[in-house]
């Protein structure tokens, strides 16, 4: 619900631009978000947005619908300001493709050393207990930085989850002094002697709110 209330307004004629763009990201409409356009009429089209056009004035999409023949390719063309509503039936789908499409951030070693000290803070005052996070920012690539970055991000959302409930505010805080953070191909969460190790994946098409799901999980098994 979060996520829905976060969302800006957006006109049809944009959304339906948003959605070709993540087209052009795919050679396999399989993944595109699904939809269903309500029109002036009161009919309902369902398929998938993979191109925008404007030709004298207007403005046009081509939705693909293969769902009476799936072995076809079936493409309407249809005039957007037919369209009064869109739902999308993929909303997961929807949100990954808009994480990916977004441009990446460039974070410097300054900025990242200011969201480690916050992140550290947040937990200490989340715990009661002293947290340091090990991280070797100086020697970190700029497509690295932005890993970190995001999972400082991400390890303070999941801590703030967590430590909501007492009992685990408890467990935690008598087995936890440091937080290690690396980066590698795939997400990787272990505990030994108070030292949390976190790898983080340099790449995922998982949207935000799965990759925090998962690394909620992972930290809460080892605890």
């Amino acid at each position: 619900m979060s996520l829905i209330k976060e969302l800006p307004a957006i006109s049809i004629s944009d959304i339906c631009k948003q959605l070709t763009n993540f087209s052009k990201t795919t050679v396999d409409s399989s993944g595109l978000p699904s939809l269903e356009l309500l029109l002036h009429n009161g009919t309902f089209i369902i398929g998938k947005i993979v191109d925008f056009q404007e030709n004298s004035g207007k403005q046009y999409i081509w939705i693909e619908n293969n769902i009476d023949f799936p072995e076809k390719t079936s493409v309407l063309f249809l005039e957007v300001n037919q369209i009064i509503g869109i739902n999308i039936v993929d909303f997961e789908s929807y949100l990954r493709y808009k994480e990916l499409s977004k441009p990446a951030e460039i974070i410097g070693a300054l900025e990242l050393k200011r969201t480690k000290k916050s992140t550290e803070e947040l937990i200490e005052d989340l715990l009661g207990k002293t947290i340091t996070i090990n991280l070797d920012i100086d020697n970190l690539m700029e497509e690295e930085r932005a890993v970190i970055y995001k999972g400082l991000h991400l390890i303070t959302t999941v801590f703030q989850q967590i430590l909501s409930e007492e009992i685990n505010k408890l467990i935690i805080s008598q087995n936890l002094s440091t937080i290690d953070l690396t980066i590698s191909d795939s997400l990787e969460v272990t505990l030994n002697k108070e030292l949390l190790s976190i790898s983080l994946q340099n790449k995922t098409f998982e949207t935000t709110v799965n990759q925090i799901k998962i690394l909620k999980e992972k930290i809460e098994s080892i605890f």
